[in-house]
């Protein structure tokens, strides 16, 4: 494993000349404002559906955005190509690209797991250099509108290189991620998909879970939600995320997914069972106070240390 630091000053001359993102969203718009606004890039190009080519010009996150039936045209000359769609989309994509792009051309997605998209990733030819990446990074709102040049300072962003990536083109990429605030770890994909799991996956559908419950009270006292405050927005706050994103992100780690849930549901029952022992109920609540302690919240952009 090889963690990098954060840096955040930008560059003094382009790391790559011409960046294309395909699919201006949340995540792919504000990688690409990111890496504008910090200098890693000289141009930026978006590739996304037609309907939505108008909100991605207006939200002004792009230099020029094409439809996706130019992915050709799109991909000529590109020295970078980052895949931000939904799961689905990136692997059509990755099907797609192979005759499409420059001899050198590095390829990198934002997806949620990694295990399909790297061995898709693999079956590029070998004149193209492919990255599995995921951005530990997001929000409930959506579109390139909600985009943010500060959405992943001091965000993890682990990295997937194919066999065979060049030092020197990994290398580039790193920079281009630090320099927007991030940090890189390299990781296997089943490492990642495993540990994704149990951070990010497990706690979406667990706050699904408790806003279902919740919600179904409040179908029997209208006062329920009017009493909830701070603390059950911050653990349901992720429930509110559209199921168009969640889909192939749990369809496509549903066995890890399956095993932490386990897990979970074993943590729950102990809780449970401890609620009749005060001393045993005081370890459980103890440890894990410990370990949200322990959790270091990623800045914004300009907060204090």
């Amino acid at each position: 494993m090889i963690l990098h630091g954060t840096e955040t000053a930008g560059t003094d001359d382009p790391l790559f000349d011409r960046a294309v993102v395909v699919g201006v969203g949340l995540i792919g718009g504000s990688v690409a404002q990111a890496l504008r606004h910090h200098g890693a890039v000289q141009r930026t190009l978006g590739v996304d559906q037609p309907a939505a080519l108008e909100a991605i010009a207006a939200a002004q996150v792009v230099d020029e955005v094409l439809p996706s039936a130019d992915l050709e045209e799109a991909a000529a000359g590109a020295d970078l190509i980052i895949l931000a769609t939904p799961i689905a989309g990136i692997l059509t994509t990755l099907g797609r690209l192979g005759p499409l792009v420059d001899p050198g051309t590095l390829v990198t997605d934002v997806g949620s797991t990694k295990r399909a998209i790297c061995c898709a990733g693999e079956q590029l030819p070998a004149h193209v250099h492919f990255v599995g990446g995921h951005p530990m990074a997001g929000s409930e709102r959506q579109g390139a509108a909600a985009a943010d040049p500060g959405l992943f300072h001091g965000a993890m962003w682990p990295l997937c290189p194919a066999d065979g990536v060049p030092a020197a083109v990994l290398g580039r990429l790193t920079a281009a991620i630090h320099c927007i605030g991030a940090r890189t770890v390299l990781l296997d994909p089943l490492r990642h998909d495993r540990l994704a799991a149990a951070v990010s996956h497990v706690p979406h559908l667990v706050a699904a879970a408790l806003s279902n419950s919740v919600g179904r009270l409040g179908h029997q006292d209208a006062l329920t939600l009017d009493l909830a405050a701070h603390g059950f927005g911050d653990v349901t706050r992720t429930a509110a995320s559209p199921y168009e994103i969640w889909r192939d992100i749990l369809a496509s780690n549903r066995d890890l997914i399956g095993e932490r849930l386990a897990v979970f549901r074993a943590a729950l029952d102990s809780i449970e069972a401890s609620l009749s022992a005060e001393s045993r109920l005081e370890k459980e609540l103890y440890e894990a106070a410990c370990t949200r302690k322990s959790f270091r919240q990623p800045r914004k952009f300009g907060s204090p240390d």
